[in-house]
């Protein structure tokens, strides 16, 4: 971004209702911002806005009222009179699907001197059903009126133009980017440990997580987080004799801590955009192995920072699992990799920088179309 004193006013839009990695991307986002950006949370879900306003000391909030869908013309005409009037330059959508925060935005597009900025975390996956016909058209309109769209990754970037209807390169990629906090001392354990961080859902592949260390005894398997699959992935171990080398610690307030008691990162997720976890990982000196899917090669080096498997593959995964599991000198080797990598290339610093330079961009006039994505 360029050296100028003027503050710019920027709000950030969110619709979630949970908690998750776009929210935590978003509050990354926030906690790095220069000065010159004065930002303001704006959603629908109370606890939600103030919990990503918390990572920016004077941060405002502003709720919008939950309204019966995007068609909600009275809910609409007062999301504009509070946009409105919060005067800001610029409104940022942290998107958590090629359909979220339609309504916010249709309203945010209505005011003719507001630039929009979408941010698509988690495009599309394999398993995931297709736009009908009338939301992609929604989605498309959307996208030809806002200002920039952005994805997380190169690879979440053609996904999302080709979801859409999208000319090709004109969705630009800006990473996601995590913090550099210091962890705790490692911890020596009897069988190597390939943990996780992830929601406990069908999308994170976790029960193909399962299945695979059943077939390697040399493992145990650790896995933080909460969600709709808790129960049957539970059950699932104790079905495969699991007993004993798995653990369900729950979702944890500071996951980063947790993973100084891992010797192998792992996230078999059968959809991703470019994964906060596996950041943190890699900047923890952890050992990747996980599936290639969305953006995840971006971050992953097969062979290098880690071991990038087919998803819903078992025997794959097992197979990669065993190979760092009985090889602490190439577990050492590829953990130092992919610190070096996420020093270089996922820092916050980077990201938001990223972002103020887009805002500029945006705010002078500047062509964008066929930028490239940024490292």
């Amino acid at each position: 971004m360029t050296h100028e004193t003027t503050t710019l006013h920027v709000g950030y839009l969110t619709d979630a209702i949970e908690w998750g990695g776009a929210e935590i991307s978003l509050a990354n986002l926030l906690s790095a911002l220069s000065p010159r950006v004065r930002a303001t949370v704006i959603g629908v879900t109370e606890p939600i806005v103030r919990r990503v306003a918390a990572a920016r000391a004077g941060t405002d909030v502003m709720l919008l009222t939950h309204t019966r869908g995007h068609l909600d013309v009275t809910g609409r005409l007062r999301d504009r009179r509070i946009l409105r009037d919060l005067r800001l330059d610029l409104l940022q959508a942290n998107l958590t699907s090629l359909t979220s925060c339609t309504g916010g935005l249709i309203a945010a597009l209505s005011l003719t001197n507001l630039p929009v900025v979408t941010v698509d975390h988690l495009p599309i996956w394999a398993g995931s059903p297709r736009l009908r016909r009338p939301r992609r058209a929604t989605r498309r309109l959307i996208a030809r009126r806002v200002a920039k769209t952005v994805a997380v990754g190169e690879i979440a970037a053609r996904t999302v133009e080709r979801a859409v209807g999208l000319p090709p390169g004109s969705v630009v990629t800006i990473r996601n980017g995590v913090p550099d906090h210091p962890l705790s001392g490692s911890v020596a354990n009897a069988r190597p440990v390939a943990g996780t961080l992830a929601r406990l859902d069908a999308i994170k592949g976790l029960d193909v997580l399962l299945s695979a260390a059943a077939a390697v005894p040399e493992i145990d398997v650790t896995i933080i987080g909460d969600g709709p699959e808790g129960g049957p992935l539970r059950s699932l171990a104790d079905d495969l004799g699991l007993a004993g080398r798995v653990s369900f610690t729950g979702w944890s307030s500071s996951p980063r801590d947790l993973l100084s008691k891992f010797d192998i990162f792992v996230l078999p997720s059968r959809g991703e955009g470019l994964p906060l976890s596996i950041l943190e990982a890699m900047f923890a000196e952890l050992p990747v192995v996980a599936t290639d899917v969305g953006s995840v090669s971006e971050a992953v080096d097969d062979g290098v920072t880690g071991i990038l498997v087919p998803p819903d593959d078992a025997r794959a995964l097992g197979d990669a699992l065993r190979t760092l599991a009985v090889n602490p000198e190439l577990r050492k080797r590829m953990g130092d990799a992919g610190r070096r990598k996420a020093v270089t290339a996922f820092s916050t610093s980077a990201m938001a920088s990223a972002y103020e330079d887009l805002y500029q961009a945006i705010l002078c006039g500047a062509s964008l179309a066929g930028e490239p994505g940024r490292p």
